[in-house]
């Protein structure tokens, strides 16, 4: 009895939600019927529940459905081979794809071309280290005086040494560091309490806005503009080692997700020996001492003013190497000093040179705007673009749109057409409409400010 029930108790069962009863009411029913008079592994009598009840946690699978809600299945031919897949898009690509996708206690609406996300995710996390594997080769990496906790466990096993495992450089560390290891912290708090709920595909989207938005888009142009300054070597040296140790963090986060291209990174982000592998590396745990939310708040609000100022570079076609001012007005004098403290961040990442307020309330002439958290950054266009070229290009856009405004109303002023065409068909043309609209109205402003 003891080597035959030995591993009858566990904690989780995962299955297919549509065997509740031919699998998990069974085995929990023929648990409490037979199980009772077995003994434990140790010979001791089982006297409750738990020593008789197989699993205390079920994890019901989503199953796959092909985009019209329909099981995926042979006879059917809307089965694509996953071998397909993955020689198309890439394994990981498919697995983090299909979490992604998967909401607790739901079914999967799964089509192939849903699989690029999950491939544009491996390019983008594969090309954030490049990037710091090749600074890493240039600028070499010596060891820092100051180091800060990167969130892992000491482990006796393989694949505990590395970057980031144990420490991180402290020295030179500046807003953006304290930002991200505050996010990073944050991030790993989150996702183990989704983890811990059987949340994988919040777990996944966790993930996936750290790696995305908070490391490759912001943070690895924000250490560029460290790397490629004109700070000294040894400055440049802890930089690229603490972003090289948070990227060790980050990529053990993603392993279980996307095991293949997280494996190949970690081996070259430090010297590996036999046997040292991602997979038995410590995985991180959150330090509350570096959350910062003020910080975190602080950098939201920098970064939607970045956005909002190249939003209005795209929109008014500014070249991406000409240089610009920015006049801002707030009634909060808070955002203003947030918006001087950050300052090298709007110089590196917007092309701004001078940021001053707004005198006498007056706003400057020839100037586009944009509205940041209930205040305004101005953007003076003289000597920036040509004015009056600029002013005609609105006008053709704006009779374009309007054209296409005016086609798609009378279209759907057509009740034969309304009548007719596939419900898809309309929500499309309406949802044309909303765009059309919105832009025209962006259109029009615009020419008014100039």
């Amino acid at each position: 009895h003891r080597t035959r029930y030995h591993l009858f108790l566990g904690r989780q069962n995962v299955t297919g939600p549509d065997i509740i009863f031919f699998w998990v009411a069974r085995m929990i029913m023929a648990g409490l019927e037979v199980m009772g008079e077995v003994p434990l592994p140790d010979g001791s009598k089982r006297r409750g529940v738990d020593d008789v009840v197989p699993f205390r946690d079920v994890y019901f699978t989503s199953i796959v459905r092909d985009t019209e809600g329909r099981k995926m299945s042979k006879s059917l031919g809307n089965s694509p081979d996953p071998l397909d897949v993955i020689a198309h898009y890439g394994a990981d690509a498919l697995r983090f794809t299909i979490l992604y996708l998967a909401p607790l206690g739901q079914d999967v609406h799964y089509a192939n071309e849903k699989c690029e996300m999950g491939r544009n995710f491996a390019n983008k996390v594969w090309n954030a280290g490049r990037f710091l594997l090749l600074n890493k080769e240039q600028l070499g990496s010596a060891p820092s005086a100051g180091t800060v906790s990167g969130g892992g466990t000491k482990a006796a096993s393989a694949g505990s040494k590395g970057p980031g495992h144990s420490a991180l450089p402290e020295d030179h560390l500046d807003l953006a560091d304290r930002w991200l290891l505050s996010r990073l912290h944050s991030t790993i708090g989150e996702l183990t309490s989704s983890l811990e709920r059987f949340e994988i595909n919040q777990a996944a989207k966790i993930l996936y806005d750290f790696l995305w938005h908070d490391f490759c888009d912001w943070y690895v142009e924000m250490v560029k503009g460290r790397l490629y300054g004109d700070e000294p070597e040894v400055a440049k040296r802890a930089v690229l080692n603490r972003a090289i140790g948070i990227f060790d963090q980050s990529v053990r986060l993603l392993h279980p997700f996307m095991p293949f291209i997280t494996e190949e990174l970690w081996q070259h982000l430090a010297p590996r020996t036999d046997g040292e592998s991602i997979m038995i590396a410590a995985f991180p745990r959150k330090e509350d001492r570096w959350i910062d939310k003020k910080t975190e708040e602080e950098m939201a609000f920098v970064q939607h003013a970045i956005n909002s100022v190249r939003n209005v570079r795209g929109e008014l076609s500014v070249p991406p190497s000409k240089d610009i001012e920015l006049v801002i007005r707030f009634s909060d004098a808070g955002r203003e000093k947030i918006i001087e403290k950050y300052l090298r961040y709007f110089q590196r990442l917007a092309r701004v040179t001078k940021i001053q307020q707004l005198k006498n309330g007056e706003k400057p002439h020839h100037s586009a705007s944009a509205v940041v958290d209930g205040g305004e950054i101005f953007i003076p266009l003289e000597g920036v673009i040509d004015l009056d070229a600029e002013r005609e290009r609105l006008r053709k856009e704006i009779a374009h749109t309007q054209r296409m405004l005016d086609s798609i109303q009378n279209k759907l002023a057509n009740e034969h057409f309304v009548g007719k065409a596939p419900k898809e068909v309309v929500d499309r043309e309406r949802e044309k409409l909303g765009h059309f609209r919105a832009n025209l109205e962006k259109l029009q402003k615009h020419l008014a400010e100039l």
